[in-house]
């Protein structure tokens, strides 16, 4: 194992008080620009920066956007703590669908209520519900334009923690709340806290006229410790590579506090059954548990996790008095991966010994071996390491416009539809009418959409609406739309043959765009019930992917009055897991199509395996990409995709399906607009 050094912040007193500096930097920062990006590693205080500058610029009200429920909740802690300090006047709330089930009102009206406080509040949410807001999709039509006029106008100041935890498809919502804050003049701060900023979100600071400022990590001044020395190790392969050595290290260091983290449900409940069977004591953290089986695992000296752990969970131990995790052994298939759980280890910021070292077994894909390996050798210290290993990983180019002008062109339409219905032209003068042209003409010119994709975006957003009345019953709205949109009207006609092959394209179209466009957390199949009586993911019960269950373990379809009530109005299988297969089951597709390009939504497809309690699997709704050419099979595993063998009309060959068809359309194709995304 190689031995690196560890690394300090800077730190710097004010108000009697020991900081590190930037914590008091981005306060000073936000005094002067809109937009301050702290990019601190893990571990070293990003959140007190963001409640200082609270506390310090005077914010009465703030939203603190969180990727993921277990943050917001550790959030609010650390929030209430803090207020309690420094006595502030704020009240702390979150927004979640738990918290607001608490209130015992409709969701709308609770997050209503939350939006018209104008004391001082400190809101904490998920970026779902503010995504599903911003599109006015979240209540009632009548309710939907009103919480989006209160969100915006809101809060003196957004932080978007984690944010390099979304991907550009995911982002939407931040750019309107950016945009909507510059042209209305609504004088918000931003803060964003990533350790790795996007190029493509800089310059969408700079195109808004939006000063931004780096609080970037230095070695300067007074310093005080972070992370602790570490020998590093790195392994190839995956876990199931190493399964020896690891029962190995967890024996060997049964006084240590060890965290364990793969990236596969299979490959750790492997590892806990090897555990088990050495008599070894450990807890496990993975996405199927509640929230206090997770809760009693990480008290636990060993901890076998899923990249659930990634975002929002704290492995203090209190009463030590060196750092909370000694060891940790991880499979990293990114840079982002890499860095943030290797940032799990060894943290020391406030502890009294900081010398001791730690210990990381980094697992990388095999191909990385030679350049990984040449990376640590050269590094001498953790900070080093990290960005060596930044240039390791494969690199790839995206662009934010490319993205949002293949098939997510459609979200930018439909938000300036259900825009326009909060201010409709009957009831607006000619200034506010020109102010809100300004304003889609600023969205557009920040996602790249020019005059020519307007007629098509028109067609395909008229599609979705023309889908969703039909399907409600609606059928003379429906017909006032072919009546209106002409293109619509021929290209249904040129496409589908009869009324029954429209109804079924219909009903596909409208769940691609509601489950893969305007979805915030996007799925690749239908969920199931589960019941693991041997804890072999950890949990006795859960929902899960269907496609996940079937191809990974052996099991026992379940009757359903065997399905526990609370979960029979929404699902409609269940399985009893008996044990996880030797081998993951390779699905394979098959597909039947009329398409012409290589992006489309078909009306048949289905996987050739035939499994016990369910026959073949269908995906409904679910676009394909097909990977004709050698090259493009190359790039999609650049891009961390997943290939499935598929046969297309009779024809075998690659696909990508779901989201990553999506993407693979956005950046793999020249001009990524030309693709049909009516079913066919």
């Amino acid at each position: 194992m190689k031995l690196l050094d560890g690394y300090k912040v800077p730190v710097e007193w004010e108000e009697g008080a020991l900081w590190a500096k930037h914590q008091l930097d981005t306060y000073r920062a936000l005094q002067n620009h809109d937009i301050v990006i702290n990019t601190y590693p893990t571990g070293s205080g990003k959140t007190r920066a963001l409640l200082n500058a609270i506390r310090k610029l005077g914010i009465k009200r703030a939203l603190i956007i969180a990727p993921i429920n277990q943050l917001i909740y550790q959030y609010k802690e650390s929030v209430e703590k803090f207020v309690e300090i420094y006595r502030l006047p704020h009240k702390v709330v979150t927004i979640t669908s738990e918290s607001l089930d608490a209130t015992k009102k409709p969701h709308s009206k609770a997050l209503s209520d939350v939006l018209d406080e104008f004391s001082n509040i400190i809101a904490i949410s998920n970026p779902d519900i503010v995504h599903y807001v911003i599109m006015q999709i979240y209540g009632k039509r009548q309710i939907a334009g009103n919480l989006l006029v209160k969100l915006l106008r809101f809060p003196q100041l957004i932080a978007f923690d984690e944010f390099h935890y979304y991907d550009l498809s995911r982002i939407f919502f931040m750019i309107v709340m950016l945009a909507s804050s510059k042209h209305f003049g609504l004088n918000q701060k931003f803060v964003f806290m990533t350790a790795t900023p996007n190029e493509e979100i800089l310059k969408i600071f700079s195109n808004l006229g939006m000063s931004y400022q780096m609080v970037s990590l230095s070695q300067d001044g007074d310093l005080q410790p972070v992370a602790s020395p570490l020998k590093m190790k790195l392994l190839f392969g995956n876990l199931d590579d190493h399964m020896d050595e690891i029962i190995q290290v967890l024996k060997e260091n049964s006084e240590s506090d060890i965290l364990v983290i793969s990236n596969s449900l299979k490959r750790i409940a492997r590892l806990a059954s090897l555990a088990r069977r050495e008599g070894l004591d450990f807890g496990m953290v993975t996405g199927p548990m509640n929230a206090d089986e997770r809760r009693c695992a990480l008290e636990r000296r060993i901890v076998l996790a899923t990249p659930t752990v990634d975002i929002g969970y704290d492995f203090s131990r209190p009463s030590k008095d060196r750092q909370s995790i000694d060891i940790v052994i991880f499979e990293a298939w990114s840079h982002d991966q890499f860095a943030q759980r290797l940032g799990r280890v060894g943290r020391v910021f406030g502890k009294s010994k900081h010398d001791i070292p730690s210990k990381a077994y980094a697992i990388l894909p095999d191909y990385l071996k030679d350049k990984a390996l040449e990376a640590l050798e050269k590094s001498k210290d953790r900070l080093q390491l990290n960005n060596n290993m930044s240039h390791v990983f494969k690199e790839r180019t995206e662009n934010l416009k490319r993205e949002y002008i293949g098939p997510h062109r459609i979200l930018i339409g439909l938000y300036e539809d259900a825009f326009k219905l909060i201010f409709p032209e009957e009831k607006t003068g000619d200034f506010v009418k020109e102010m809100l042209d300004n304003y889609y003409g600023l969205l557009e010119s920040i996602f790249g959409f020019k005059q020519y994709s307007r007629i098509t975006r028109r067609t395909e957003i008229d599609f979705y609406y023309f889908s969703k009345h039909l399907e409600e019953g609606e059928e003379e709205f429906a017909v006032r739309i072919l009546e209106r949109n002409q293109q619509l009207r021929d290209m249904i006609l040129e496409k589908y043959e009869s009324q029954e092959e429209l109804l079924i394209a219909a009903k596909l179209y409208k769940k691609f765009v509601e489950e893969q466009i305007l979805s915030f957390r996007l799925g690749q199949g239908k969920m199931v019930y589960v019941l693991d009586e041997k804890k072999l993911t950890g949990a006795k019960e859960f929902l899960y992917d269907e496609v996940a269950v079937l191809t990974q373990y052996v099991v026992e379809p379940l009757p359903f009055e065997e399905i526990p009530p609370i979960y029979r109005s929404e699902i409609r299988k269940g399985f009893k897991l008996i044990e996880p297969l030797e081998q993951k089951v390779k699905v394979s597709l098959d597909i039947r199509t009329r398409a012409q390009r290589r992006f489309f939504i078909p009306t048949k497809l289905k996987t050739h395996q035939y499994f016990s309690g369910s026959g073949t699997l269908r995906f409904d709704g679910f676009p394909v990409f097909l990977l004709d050419d050698p090259k493009l099979s190359r790039l999609s595993y650049a891009y961390d995709f997943h290939p499935i063998e598929a046969i297309v009309n009779g024809i075998a060959t690659k696909v990508l399906i779901g989201l990553e068809a999506i993407k693979a359309q956005s950046y793999f194709e020249e001009k990524p607009w030309e693709c049909d995304l009516f079913p066919i």
